[in-house]
């Protein structure tokens, strides 16, 4: 990966050489999600600058269901983005980065899927392709 940007990430998880790599590699970015709660950015402008940072060429918009609260995936969390708000950052990336693939990943859907994994899942899905076609006009 040339230039890789991470919004929401838990500060509690990044151990002191996760924090130093993110420190000193100019390629990397790591917004986490309690800078966001403290307004420190807030979340349209952690992708505003994830953006800035790795808009120099295509590439592949990741969204990682481990960072949406509540939701049954291979990290669950209690707190963590909504699901309006990883929505919106999709929405906002994907319209404004050469996207060219998304990778909806670690969501867990169980039997009937109450909890709404996949339709979270394709909602985003829906958003990242109605973004890319807005964006391509």
């Amino acid at each position: 990966l040339c230039r890789y940007a991470a919004i929401g990430l838990h500060e509690p998880y990044l151990n002191e050489h996760m924090w130093n790599t993110l420190a000193s590699d100019a390629r990397l970015l790591g917004i986490t999600l309690e800078s966001m709660l403290r307004g420190e950015p807030s979340i349209d402008e952690a992708c505003d600058r994830a953006v800035a940072h790795v808009a120099a060429g295509p590439g592949t918009l990741e969204a990682d269901l481990d960072a949406v609260a509540g939701l049954p995936c291979s990290a669950a969390t209690p707190s963590g983005l909504s699901a309006e708000s990883m929505r919106r950052c999709v929405r906002r990336l994907a319209s404004r980065l050469d996207a060219r693939a998304l990778h909806v990943c670690e969501g867990i859907p169980g039997d009937g899927d109450a909890a709404g994994v996949g339709k979270l899942a394709a909602f985003v899905v829906c958003d990242f392709v109605k973004a890319r076609v807005g964006a391509a006009k």
